[in-house]
């Protein structure tokens, strides 16, 4: 029910495709490796919102390897999702 009404107005439902911190409850390294895990059109679920876990820093370990390898980061209200 809470996708339709989300649907009626207006507002588009996606799901993640990586656990990326387990509710902040991951390690930095921890966070990191989910993060190496990443596929193209993957979506990481994070909670950047607690400072005492470690998503931060496994997501600051995480980000340069992948653009290394040629990944790109985008804003999901900018795609075209389907």
């Amino acid at each position: 029910m809470a996708v339709q009404i989300a649907k009626d107005l207006g507002i588009q439902i996606v799901n993640y495709t990586i656990l990326g911190d387990a509710g902040a409850t991951f390690t930095s390294g921890q966070v990191k490796n989910a993060l190496m895990t990443a596929k193209p059109g993957d979506i990481a679920l994070l909670h950047m919102n607690q400072p005492k876990s470690g998503t931060s820093e496994g997501v600051k370990q995480a980000v340069p390897i992948l653009k290394e390898k040629g990944f790109t980061f985008v804003q999901l209200h900018n795609q075209n999702l389907q």
